[in-house]
């Protein structure tokens, strides 16, 4: 999915909150999502648990909706009813519009949302992204008994959106439908905590501030957080349900130089640094070659072993790039493009450099026993 006037952006996938298929009496207590952006695979690990209540003196039998558009497959979602997870066969999977439209009027977006992860500047003049079209839906029953409240929790993965143009590391991007929640009677509560790993940029479309209270007991069933000193937690509280969809954003700082995001000075510091490289060597070759006698030691075999040499030794730098300073080689290169193309320069400067060195030193050299004579 790929949009038409800025096609690096790759959109995130719509998911979103329960919500029932029809007019129901259940009321939305509170609402506690987290979400956890992992570093290794640009997904999001999501956990939703909602408090509902049935404020009626009858049971109400409920078929609740559920946007769903993850790679994995629909047993990626595991779904429990106070804490009785459910079969997979009580959950039903809708891929075509036509099938849930009618009860998901209330995903309020026909667009994306994208947030600048180092900014924060929202972005939202980007369009032709249809959420519902886009989401495939599960439903399953769920009976809510009078008087009482029902816990229901959700968790799966979330796939990224991804900007690859925008910085030098690639920006991550996360989109959770909230407006559907306004199909309940009513909705109070939500608690949103985002787990970011430390050494990341990071932006959100509402209020979600850097937090530092206990927080794992939202998410006793993760693996991911097995070290809490590696992530940054970010918190937002809500007395009732926010006016837009939530929109997330990150971005590493993994191999930034002074803090620089800006693509084009890596692409500078890359370029700059292997093509001054490469002169010192031709340089270097020619003045230990310059000096001897045999003509073909000279024309023949000085440009063959300068070029070896030479592109060897830009190779093994270019290596190190990649391990120490990762962000260089992720840099445009060459106006943009691409690595292939700065190396296809770089040999042929490489290649032809050597002559015209040589010719200089070889008249510089003619001149000097001119003038000794």
């Amino acid at each position: 999915m790929v949009f038409a006037n800025s096609a690096p952006i790759y959109q995130p996938e719509p998911n979103g909150s329960l919500v029932p298929t029809e007019n129901s009496p259940i009321i939305v207590k509170d609402e506690k999502l987290s979400f956890i952006l992992s570093q290794e695979n640009r997904e999001a690990e999501v956990h939703v648990t909602y408090t509902f209540h049935n404020p009626t003196d009858t049971k109400n039998d409920t078929l609740l909706a559920f946007p769903y558009t993850s790679s994995d497959s629909v047993e990626g979602v595991s779904i429990s009813v106070d804490g009785v997870k459910l079969s997979q066969d009580r959950i039903t999977t809708y891929e075509h519009k036509s099938d849930y439209q009618s009860f998901l009027k209330a995903f309020d977006s026909t667009s994306f949302l994208y947030v600048d992860p180092v900014t924060g500047e929202q972005i939202k003049n980007w369009s032709g992204y249809d959420m519902v079209a886009e989401a495939k839906v599960i439903t399953f029953p769920v009976s809510f008994p009078p008087k009482t409240d029902v816990i229901i929790e959700l968790t799966y993965k979330q796939g990224s959106g991804i900007d690859q143009t925008s910085y030098i590391n690639k920006t991550y991007l996360y989109q959770y439908l909230l407006q559907p929640a306004k199909a309940w009677k009513e909705f109070h509560n939500l608690e949103v905590f985002v787990f970011v790993q430390k050494g990341s940029y990071f932006s959100s479309n509402i209020p979600i501030k850097k937090y530092s209270g206990v927080f794992k007991n939202t998410i006793d069933s993760s693996d991911v957080l097995s070290d809490e000193n590696e992530w940054d937690v970010y918190r937002g509280e809500f007395n009732e349900l926010p006016a837009v969809n939530l929109a997330l954003s990150t971005m590493s700082k993994d191999g930034l130089l002074f803090g620089i995001v800006n693509r084009n000075f890596y692409d500078a510091i890359g370029t700059g640094i292997l093509w001054g490289i490469s002169t010192i060597i031709i340089l270097c070759m020619v003045y230990m070659i310059h000096g001897v006698k045999k003509w073909w030691i000279r024309w023949l075999i000085g440009p063959i072993l300068s070029f070896v040499v030479t592109n060897l030794v830009i190779f093994t730098f270019y290596a190190l790039f990649i391990h120490f300073i990762p962000a260089v080689v992720n840099g445009n290169w060459i106006g943009g493009y691409g690595v292939i193309i700065t190396f296809f320069f770089l040999i042929l400067y490489n290649a032809i450099l050597y002559f015209p060195v040589m010719i200089i030193s070889q008249y510089l050299k003619c001149r000097k026993d001119k003038r000794d004579l």
